[in-house]
C-alpha cells in the first residue's frame, strides 16, 4: 500500500513539474505572437499615418517617424513579453529576482543600441529605417543566451525558440539589408501638397523586414507550442 502510495505521489509531482513546463511554453508562444503583432501594428499604424491626412505634416520627416514608431513598439514589446514571463511561476515571486530582469533589459538595450548606432555611423537613411530587425535578431540570441539557456537548465524548458527565431532573423538580415540599400526613388503626386520623392527602400524593405518576423515569428510560437504538447503527451505515456 505504501509503495502504491509513494507511486502515486511521485506521479503527481511528475505531473506538476510537466504542468508547469507547459505553462512556461504557451507562455512564450503567446509572448511571440504579443511581440509581432505589436511591431505590425505600429508599422502599419505609422504608414496609414503617414500617407493620410496628416501627410503634409509628416512628409519631412518621414524616416523619422517611422523609425521612432518602430522603436517605441520594441521598447512596448519587450515589457509586454517581459509581463507575459512574470505571469509564470519561474519569475512569479513575492520579492523579484533582479538578474531575470536585468538579463532581459540588456538582451533589448545592448543589440538596439549597438544597431542603431552602426547604422546612424553608415549614414544611410533607409538601413536605419530597418535597423530594429538586425537589433531584433541580436536580441532574441541574448535572450537565448542570457535567459533561455537559465530555464533549459532548470527543465523549464523543452525547446529553444527565441535561439531558433534569433538565428532565422540573423541569416535573413543580409536580405533585409540589401534591399534598404536598393536605390530606387518613387515620385509622387499628392494633392495639396506637390511632387514629392522617396526612396522605396523604405516602404519595400520594411514590408520584407515585418513579413519576415512574422513568419519567423509564427514558426517559433507553433514550435514552442508543440513542443509543449509534446511534453505532456510523453508524461501521459509514461504514467500509463
Amino acid at each position: 500500500m505504501e509503495k502504491k502510495q509513494i507511486s502515486e505521489v511521485a506521479k503527481l509531482a511528475n505531473l506538476s513539474e510537466r504542468l508547469l513546463v507547459y505553462k512556461t511554453m504557451i507562455s512564450t508562444s503567446y509572448a511571440f505572437i504579443v511581440w509581432s503583432i505589436s511591431f505590425t501594428v505600429a508599422a502599419l499604424a505609422t504608414w496609414s499615418t503617414i500617407f493620410g491626412p496628416w501627410f503634409p505634416t509628416f512628409v519631412k520627416a518621414f524616416n523619422w517617424v517611422l523609425t521612432a514608431a518602430l522603436g517605441s513598439a520594441g521598447v512596448v514589446g519587450m515589457f509586454l513579453m517581459f509581463y507575459i514571463f512574470s505571469r509564470t511561476a519561474p519569475l512569479k515571486a513575492k520579492q523579484l529576482d533582479m538578474k531575470p530582469v536585468a538579463r532581459w533589459v540588456f538582451s533589448f538595450v545592448f543589440p538596439y543600441g549597438f544597431a542603431y548606432i552602426v547604422a546612424f555611423l553608415v549614414g544611410i537613411e533607409t538601413v536605419i529605417s530597418v535597423a530594429w530587425y538586425v537589433a531584433l535578431a541580436g536580441t532574441m540570441l541574448h535572450i537565448a543566451a542570457l535567459v533561455e539557456n537559465e530555464y533549459v537548465k532548470k527543465g523549464l524548458f523543452v525547446a529553444r525558440p527565441f535561439f531558433l527565431a534569433g538565428v532565422l532573423m540573423m541569416i535573413t538580415s543580409p536580405l533585409v539589408l540589401f534591399t534598404a540599400l536598393v536605390r530606387n526613388t518613387a515620385t509622387y503626386t499628392i494633392e495639396g501638397v506637390g511632387h514629392w520623392s522617396s526612396e522605396v527602400a523604405y516602404l519595400s524593405a520594411n514590408m520584407l523586414a515585418l513579413t519576415l518576423m512574422l513568419a519567423i515569428y509564427f514558426v517559433a510560437s507553433l514550435y514552442t507550442f508543440f513542443k509543449a504538447e509534446g511534453a505532456m503527451i510523453r508524461h501521459e505515456t509514461q504514467s500509463q
